[in-house]
């Protein structure tokens, strides 16, 4: 790898502290014919002939530059190594040692030491070291100079050595902090791409305006929510969404009357582990998250109910603010989520504490139905107790499994002969299924992931409910198992319609909730219970509304339970 300091920039550097120097020392020597540091020895003509020299060879320099031949390195050293020879010369012809230009060699020196590496610096120094020992010799042979030359000329040799380790060891440091910070500006690159990323992924919006109001971030989440999803650094944030603009002012206002609570921090509700809550049911308590009150100012962008939080990054405005958005109906769900977590840990405790009670009474019930003497009376109403006895303990029963279901066994399943065999099973049990209830395969094979006894239990949870209310006009039920791809998620979808009048309006929203019921007879469990198996097994569930009359479930299989060609897509 070429060394950075060899490089163009540096050879033009090179070429142009060369040059100013020359400038300097033509002056120097043109001000007067006698110029007051030359010595009686001195050679003026010869001295200006010489820095005519060096002025011409520093242009080959340039030209060289230019031309890039030789390498960098090279023309580096014979630079070095020329100004050494002609400012040795120079000094010489200038009266030796005492004219005092026996400092332009160790600029020299310097220079080679800083454009160089390794030992090159201490030949450079050596050079120089060699060259006016030279001249101090052959002027004293010559009789230009005295004895007392050598102790001046060994203090340069000794200065050019200090001044070439010297700059040596800060041109390392030099280069290691070089190195040490491009290293830094990687890291920092990295860094700030992995912020980008995890910002871009999070469920909150995340918006950062400055002093102007002007967008310098938004993530997914906030364009989504905000519905601009062309928004870019440098838009007007109120001219892209003007109805944050009220709560903004108002937000700023409360903030300038108290400053503390730029450090109070909204918390962001996580929505329960449900197989960790189903698991600790019995061991501990889930808490309760209080819902995000009315006080709470909300800002309605299109059908979106957004709850905005602002965060001023420093006391002065023009720093600009920090804005996070919530989507209200995301908090809701999950506040909802987590107090049917609980109500579920707190319903299993209470059917557990049921059922001894319960089957005592069941017990009785049998006994007293065996008595000889009950009237018609006496039986109807035993009759009452015992179906009434038998229907809290099917409740019980659904809670006690729903709250100890075990983990997931998961299989690969092909649906088609599946779900054939689930329908033959399904109306060996259930008489009033027989040939109305159909499975539809689109293309195949169709083969998912899932633990076959959750399957078997959400399918006969649904093809129940579907027989239970699928009838209308005073027609029987009839209900479809249809299997087929999502073109556009290419995932699995199984859907289970009935062809009864479908599902109130009213009613959809609590539709999944436990103990939901339109029926006397129902335990509002069986959907509940569905659903919670889907999760675990990593299906979605959810009830879509059909054109035409009926209802329709759809079960998605994700992509861990989609299987292609034998292996699950990823």
């Amino acid at each position: 790898m070429q060394d950075h300091f060899s490089g163009r920039p540096a050879l033009t550097w090179l070429f142009l502290y060369r040059l100013i120097l020359l400038a300097l020392l033509v002056l120097m020597v043109s001000l007067q014919v006698t110029a007051p540091w030359f010595s009686g020895g001195a050679q003026p003509l010869a001295v200006r002939i010489t820095l005519g020299i060096q002025g011409g060879l520093i242009l080959l320099g340039g030209l060289a530059i230019l031309l890039d031949w030789p390498g960098r390195q090279q023309q580096v050293q014979i630079a070095v190594f020329l100004d050494i020879l002609v400012y040795t010369v120079l000094m010489h012809l200038s009266g030796g040692v005492s004219s005092g230009l026996g400092v332009l060699p160790a600029i020299a020196v310097v220079a080679g030491a800083i454009l160089m590496e390794g030992r090159l610096s201490l030949l450079f120094a050596s050079l120089a070291t060699l060259g006016i020992m030279a001249q101090q010799i052959y002027a004293h042979r010559t009789g230009a100079a005295d004895i007392g030359g050598y102790t001046q000329a060994g203090l340069l040799g000794l200065t050019y050595f200090a001044v070439a380790l010297l700059a040596h060891v800060l041109t390392k440091r030099l280069r290691e902090s070089e190195r040490l910070a491009a290293r830094r500006k990687v890291d920092l690159a990295d860094l700030s791409k992995l912020n980008e990323y995890i910002i871009q992924r999070m469920s909150v919006g995340v918006l950062v305006i400055d002093g102007e109001r002007r967008l310098r971030l938004a993530n997914s989440a906030a364009r989504e929510l905000l519905q601009v999803p062309h928004a870019r650094a440098g838009d007007a944030l109120f001219e892209l969404v003007p109805a944050l603009q009220d709560w903004f002012e108002r937000a700023l206002a409360e903030a300038s009357a108290c400053p503390e609570a730029l450090h109070q921090q909204t918390p962001i509700q996580q929505a329960p582990n449900r197989q960790a809550s189903d698991r600790q049911a019995s061991e501990q308590q889930v808490p309760i998250p209080p819902e995000p009150t009315a006080k709470e100012p909300v800002v309605t962008v299109g059908d979106a109910v957004i709850r905005p939080t602002l965060h001023l990054i420093s006391e002065r405005r023009r720093d600009g603010a920090l804005i996070t958005l919530r989507d209200n109906r995301e908090l809701l769900r999950q506040a909802r989520d987590m107090k049917l977590a609980a109500l579920g840990h707190l319903t299993a405790s209470i059917a557990h504490n049921i059922r001894n009670p319960l089957s005592s009474v069941a017990h009785a019930g049998q006994l007293l139905g065996e008595a000889a003497t009950l009237n018609d009376e006496d039986r109807h109403l035993l009759d009452i107790l015992q179906r009434n006895t038998r229907r809290i303990d099917d409740i019980v029963s659904s809670v006690l499994q729903l709250s100890r279901r075990r983990e997931p066994d998961m299989q690969t399943l092909d649906l088609e002969p599946w779900l054939a065999e689930l329908r033959d099973e399904y109306s060996e049990t259930n008489q009033a299924a027989g040939e109305r209830l159909r499975v539809e395969i689109d293309g195949g094979p169709h083969r998912v992931r899932a633990d076959p006894h959750h399957l078997s239990q959400i399918l006969r949870n649904l093809c129940d409910n579907a027989f239970k209310h699928g009838a209308r006009d005073g027609q029987l039920p009839r209900v479809v198992l249809h299997v087929a791809r999502d073109p556009r998620s290419d995932r699995v979808v199984l859907s289970v319609t009935d062809s009864g009048p479908g599902i109130a309006q009213a009613h959809l929203e609590h539709l999944f909730e436990p103990f939901f019921t339109t029926s006397g007879s129902g335990t509002g469990l069986g959907l509940y219970t569905a659903r919670e198996l889907a999760e675990s097994n990593g299906l979605q569930l959810e009830y879509t509304e059909q054109a035409g009359p009926g209802g329709c479930f759809r079960l998605t299989f994700g992509p861990q339970s989609t299987v292609m060609g034998g292996e699950t897509t990823a």
